[in-house]
């Protein structure tokens, strides 16, 4: 598994990184584009509603993973000023 920390730093980077942010905006402009150009209900709309529901979903994943190491890395500096 890799390091916590790193995997904070990589997934920060990708938070912050512009290609990143603008596909996560396309596919969810993209997504509620098509909902909103059918006359009605089809049977494609429960899963276009689930890749919508699902992106924050998966932005969030980064999140966390962020912050996971954030604290990782927090809970070892706090170890070395202990110890050292």
């Amino acid at each position: 598994m890799t390091d916590p920390v790193a995997r904070a730093q990589n997934a920060q980077r990708l938070l912050e990184d512009p290609l990143f942010q603008e596909a996560f905006e396309a596919l969810e402009k993209n997504t509620i584009a098509i909902l909103m150009a059918s006359d009605g209900p089809r049977a494609s709309d429960a899963e276009w509603l689930a890749v919508l529901r699902l992106l924050p979903r998966i932005k969030g994943w980064f999140i966390q993973q962020a912050q996971t190491g954030k604290v990782e890395l927090y809970e070892r500096e706090q170890k070395e000023r202990k110890n050292g």
